[in-house]
């Protein structure tokens, strides 16, 4: 909650040259109505912001289309650190706690594959210098990543080679 207004100042600062999603959790508009700073009246204030922004978009529903489309993401969620990685493009995790102590040792791997930001010359470094420009420094460890951690093995997709793993088993 504490990039809120960073980010739409950000969103409104690459007007033009950049298209941003807000793509909240599920249960975060509920959570900030019954929060004691925030409450209904700012929370749909702050929704609305982002539906009225020229360059933006609220995003409600699943978010593999918008992943699919996107050219890159910031987000502070370490749910995502490895779903994104599945597009190969850039990402960056807003870093303002240590979240690898609750990541397991597969997802601090992903979460390594990340850039990293904590204030507002971080992300628009990130906006400038990667989605903008195209110097991508960590591609070719996020391929690396993606090759030996998230391609299922075989060549095969998960679901035939747990088929073909079956069929030996009882053969």
């Amino acid at each position: 909650m504490s990039n809120y207004n960073l980010l739409l100042q950000i969103a409104e600062k690459y007007e033009g040259l950049i298209q941003i999603a807000f793509k909240p959790l599920p249960l975060l508009k509920s959570k900030l109505y019954e929060h004691n700073e925030w409450g209904r009246e700012i929370t749909d204030k702050y929704y609305k912001s982002w539906a009225e922004l020229l360059n933006g978009q609220f995003a409600e529903g699943d978010y593999v289309d918008l992943f699919l489309t996107s050219d890159a993401m910031i987000h502070d969620c370490a749910s995502f650190s490895v779903e994104y990685h599945y597009t190969k493009k850039p990402v960056m995790f807003m870093a303002g706690e240590d979240v690898t102590k609750q990541l397991s040792d597969f997802g601090i791997l992903a979460y390594n594959m990340h850039y990293k930001g904590t204030q507002k010359i971080d992300f628009e470094q990130f906006i400038e210098d990667v989605v903008l420009n195209g110097n991508d420094v960590m591609f070719a460890a996020r391929q690396t990543f993606f090759s030996e951690h998230l391609l299922p093995p075989n060549a095969k997709s998960a679901s035939q080679n747990m088929i073909d793993e079956i069929v030996k088993m009882l053969s």
